[in-house]
């Protein structure tokens, strides 16, 4: 059996492997995206500040959607401002979705600082918690983090509630809406 890095085995057929080796075989899969993802994001900010907008570099050397290319122009540039973050995800100790859910919220100065000032916990936490439930830690960091304690976003909500009822005169079909 060979081995690449971050522990992924090559030369090995995976219908010969036992349940246990195929556990390894996706974590050691994990990590080695985690480091793509990490030397990616560092080449993409090093391209941003040689040309600007790499959107249409990304679309055609990284073969990218427009999608694809805008999320990882993202990520680079808020990795680029949370340089432990890119560390553990080169080191494979956080998944590529759990940097991106700190990355993601660099470009909005209230949540970039609230990052910045817990990093290190924010950190502890995505090493802890799958990409879901740190999506939702997440989420709470904003509420929590926010100057209001997320009461503009509930007003907002509150706001744009609405709900009618009707009855269809043509199938006298009850319909509620909410």
């Amino acid at each position: 059996m060979n081995c690449l890095c971050g522990g992924l085995s090559i030369g090995t057929k995976v219908s010969a492997m036992d349940a246990a080796g195929l556990d390894a075989e996706v974590e050691a899969l994990a990590r080695v995206n985690s480091m793509v993802i990490a030397r990616r994001s560092l080449v993409i900010a090093e391209l941003a500040r040689r040309h600007g907008d790499v959107a249409e570099r990304l679309r055609n050397s990284g073969n990218m959607s427009s999608r694809q290319a805008r999320k990882a122009s993202k990520t680079a540039s808020g990795l680029d401002r949370l340089p432990k973050t890119r560390k553990a995800l080169e080191r494979g100790e956080i998944g590529a979705e759990q940097a991106e859910q700190m990355a993601s919220r660099m470009d909005k100065p209230e949540l970039a600082r609230n990052v910045r000032d817990n990093e290190d916990a924010l950190l502890e936490k995505a090493k802890a918690q799958n990409a879901d439930d740190f999506a939702r830690t997440m989420r709470q960091e904003d509420i929590d983090g926010s100057p209001d304690g997320g009461k503009t976003h509930e007003q907002r909500q509150r706001q744009g509630r609405k709900a009618s009822m009707w009855v269809d005169d043509d199938t006298g079909m009850h319909h509620l809406f909410a």
